[in-house]
């Protein structure tokens, strides 16, 4: 092998050159670390305002209408008078009730129920109904086939970026509509667009590394999706709309395969329990499938009182429900929908596919029309908030059957 000799002129040539590399990687790599600092400095007091709205909501609000609720629980102690106490209740229904709705606004503005129940095509649309309630804004989805099983930290990831890309478009392109389009790849790869026709933006804007101006959440979303392999393109031009491409890895393969019924050896209840119940001729057998226990004695008490229900048991998981419903056969079944080990709507296909005829209800504390929509393709046949009146309950277990 021949070895290149280098002139004097040369060699210092190639040294002037290289240094100039190394200077140049070197400002670049402190911007990189200068833009990380910032930003995680503003992330930080974005965090800390959002603890502060959330403490203020459970302060100003919510902790008012418990405290209000105690004070009528007082009332009801003190009071003897069946009419008196009877007003005290109502208005201790109508205190609880304001209460169940902010914590149900809450939790759903901090992640919809949707998502998890129908996966990321569920929080999708459901972005699109969010958006044109809350902003007027209209937002076309467009998803290409089947696009589950996704890791949930994908999936809430890929949605959180659909929401501020959203929210970006609603509140700078200066237009009232954009577009999402959604679809998996032959390579198992999540692929969001969201596009819109609004005035466009300098993507230099994400290089900016002032605190103030510094555009977190389109760093962030870059970054994170770079973290598990993901990412993002962006083409914009002035006036003419807004393109961002986002790609991230399911991180779940596709699978066929489907839902087995429940065989002995799967079970968990260590004794067989239809010897151990029995529906009296002409009741109506309920099984409560919820993993809150307070929520299960509530009903529980309830359907009790009524001299046509029999409540045969209790189960605190979609798999311990599916197994009891197939021990006790019961008439109806009021399936809560978001459980602990199998979502609501898995347990009432299950349900459904060993015993037909059983009549599930489903509960939640959410009405998003995806959910319900979700367990009546499952096989329920009536869905109920848990704030609903107990006249209601009563009235859609009953017409369940007829």
């Amino acid at each position: 092998m021949t070895q290149k000799h280098l002139s004097n002129d040369e060699f210092k040539t190639e040294l002037a050159n290289l240094k100039r590399e190394v200077s140049h990687q070197t400002r670049k790599l402190e911007s990189q670390t200068d833009r990380l600092r910032l930003l995680t400095m503003k992330l930080l007091r974005t965090q800390q305002d959002e603890r502060n709205r959330l403490s203020s909501i459970l302060h100003d609000h919510i902790q008012p209408l418990i405290v209000g609720a105690r004070m009528q629980v007082w009332e009801i102690q003190r009071k003897k008078d069946p009419g008196t106490i009877q007003k005290t209740a109502e208005k201790l229904e109508e205190i609880i009730a304001q209460t169940l709705e902010s914590l149900r606004s809450l939790s759903v503005e901090l992640c919809p129920s949707t998502l998890q129940n129908n996966g990321l095509a569920g929080g999708i649309n459901w972005l699109k109904t969010y958006m044109d309630k809350q902003f007027g804004f209209t937002v076309t989805v467009s998803i290409a086939g089947d696009i589950e099983p996704i890791q949930e930290e994908t999936s809430f990831l890929i949605f959180e970026a659909a929401k501020e890309l959203l929210l970006n478009a609603a509140k700078h392109a200066h237009v009232s509509e954009a577009d999402v389009f959604l679809r998996r790849t032959d390579e198992d790869l999540i692929v969001l667009i969201v596009s819109d026709r609004g005035k466009g933006f300098d993507p230099n804007l994400i290089e900016q590394f002032s605190i103030e101006t510094a555009t977190l959440g389109l760093f962030s979303i870059q970054e994170r999706l770079n973290s598990i392999g993901g990412g993002m393109l962006i083409e914009t031009e002035a006036d003419k709309g807004t393109k961002i491409t986002l790609t991230a890895p399911a991180g779940m393969e596709r699978q066929t395969t489907e839902a087995q019924p429940a065989t002995d050896s799967d079970r968990s209840i260590p004794e067989r329990i239809s010897d151990r119940f029995y529906i009296k001729e002409g009741m109506i057998g309920i099984l409560i499938v919820d993993d809150h226990k307070v929520l299960r004695e509530g009903l529980k008490s309830l359907l009790q009182a009524e001299p046509d229900f029999h409540v045969l048991g209790e189960a605190d998981s979609g798999r311990q429900g599916i197994e009891m419903a197939a021990e006790l056969e019961p008439d109806v079944v009021l399936m809560d929908v978001n459980l602990g080990d199998i979502h609501g709507i898995q347990a009432t296909q299950q349900i459904m596919m060993n015993r037909p005829g059983t009549r599930v209800i489903g509960l939640s504390m959410h009405d998003d029309q995806g959910v319900i929509d979700a367990m009546n393709q499952a096989g329920a046949v009536n869905y109920l908030t848990k704030n609903s009146p107990v006249e209601k309950i009563l009235k859609t277990i009953r017409s369940s059957l007829e």
